[in-house]
């Protein structure tokens, strides 16, 4: 069920509480809308990054084209990892020590975005696997700090 839509995401800062867990919803530019006292004090950064190279937009199926926005899909960098590289370079500012990136990417995506994480200083980076298919769904990276 959606418990915020994005147009409610805005000068409020809706906020949901669901069981135990507590959430203020904060529109930005990647790290751009979080408060500093937030800095070093991140457990987890998560990331569903569009992935898609810019040249490959084009050669995208039809029904994903026609329906699917141009933002969702790509970055519009050369390899699609522009958010990545982004994320893996200022996510360590947020992150406390031994704080976790974790990207979820397509399969054929997990190696390039592995060494973006190894080249940031990233260690324990490995992928998860999606149990249903048997293939890398998440890469995560531990900051060292």
């Amino acid at each position: 069920h959606e418990l915020v839509r994005p147009a409610q995401i805005g000068p409020g800062l809706p906020q949901v509480h669901e069981g135990h867990l507590r959430a203020t919803f904060i529109k930005g530019d990647l790290f751009g809308g979080l408060p500093a006292e937030l800095e070093g004090r991140v457990d987890v950064i998560t990331l569903h990054p569009p992935y898609v190279a810019r040249d490959e937009l084009r050669e995208l199926p039809e029904e994903i084209r026609r329906f699917e926005p141009v933002h969702t899909l790509s970055d519009r960098s050369p390899d699609g990892l522009g958010l990545v590289g982004r994320a893996a370079s200022e996510g360590p500012r947020w992150l406390r020590p031994r704080g976790w990136l974790l990207i979820e990417v397509s399969p054929d995506r997990s190696r390039s975005v592995a060494s973006v994480l190894r080249r940031n200083g990233f260690g324990d980076v490995r992928s998860t696997m999606d149990g249903g298919f048997k293939v890398t769904r998440v890469l995560v990276g531990r900051w060292p700090g």
